[in-house]
């Protein structure tokens, strides 16, 4: 049996004197993220493309560029674990030294591509999380002062929206060796506290991974409900918990359960039933709301 408990987030939509609950919308297409964000700082003539521009790319439009730099950075939900990243070398970076203004374009791209991967931490503490937050930098020489005759077009990276909601994002807690374990409940309780500082990050689904060794004394069911529900996160989907015993998640449930706010529902996974050319799971649904905010 797949041993798994789903958690689905609901949001509220009033309708005259009427409260309902509703899904969130999905996650927005990639293109259609990051393409409006590039034309908030790119000149119309390079927006449509100009032909007289030396450089090829800016005689594209700005969505066939968008499509170049799209096949550079991944985005098609491909694992990538924070926080353990070895050198490789620039690959294709290397498109982010070729221009002033390219570089813009493509820090966007790649900004952006890291919500439609699916992230992998088992390497918690401060670090993981800034790297989580971390957006492009101006150059030394970005500009930014008003379109003046022969001076440089003004950089507009004020009117960037660098917030982005993650698609996917997988968490490890506990390992084999108690140490390890043991560190890594510290670095998770240092992650957690360091997200908590700022605006909380926008995940669409989020997956908690336990193996040994999780829940050494200090650290149970009780504290993971309120590490995830301490104000680090919002949820625009599903809260998917694995690897825990059933007695793990009936804890899990009820203490979900007992919280008054976001409205969600519970899904467990309970009993498989498989026939020629069929198979379905029944699941076992806690719904509950408050409407009240």
């Amino acid at each position: 049996m797949d041993c798994r408990t789903i958690v689905r987030f609901y949001r509220r939509v009033a309708e005259g004197n009427v409260t309902r609950l509703i899904p969130y919308d999905g996650q927005p297409n990639y293109h259609d993220i990051i393409v409006p964000e590039a034309c908030k700082m790119v000149r119309r003539e390079l927006v449509v493309g100009c032909r007289y521009r030396s450089c090829c790319l800016y005689r594209l439009p700005i969505d066939v560029r968008f499509r170049i730099y799209a096949a550079l950075f991944s985005h098609n939900g491909t694992a990538l674990e924070i926080g353990r990243l070895e050198h490789t070398g620039i690959g294709n970076l290397q498109i982010l030294r070729t221009s002033h203004l390219i570089y813009h374009e493509a820090s966007i791209a790649l900004y952006h591509s890291l919500s439609y991967r699916k992230l992998f931490l088992r390497a918690y503490g401060p670090y993981s999380a800034d790297l989580l937050r971390r957006h492009p930098k101006p150059l030394p020489c970005c500009r930014s002062k008003e379109f003046e005759v022969n001076l440089e077009y003004p950089c507009r990276n004020e009117h960037l929206n660098w917030s982005r909601p993650l698609g996917s994002v997988v968490f490890l807690i506990g390992a084999e060796n108690p140490r390890v374990a043991l560190h890594r409940r510290w670095a998770f309780s240092e992650f957690i506290t360091a997200l908590k500082a700022a605006e909380p990050l926008r995940i669409f689904s989020l997956t908690v991974v336990v193996t040994e060794n999780w829940n050494l004394p200090g650290f149970n069911e009780k504290d993971l409900v309120n590490a995830l529900f301490s104000g680090a996160f919002k949820f625009l989907g599903r809260l998917n918990f694995r690897g825990f015993t059933e007695e793990e998640r009936n804890r899990l449930c009820h203490l979900t359960h007992a919280l008054r706010d976001p409205p969600l529902k519970i899904e467990r996974i309970k009993t498989k039933i498989q026939g020629p050319g069929f198979s379905i799971w029944l699941c076992e649904c806690l719904f509950f709301s408050f409407l009240q905010p």
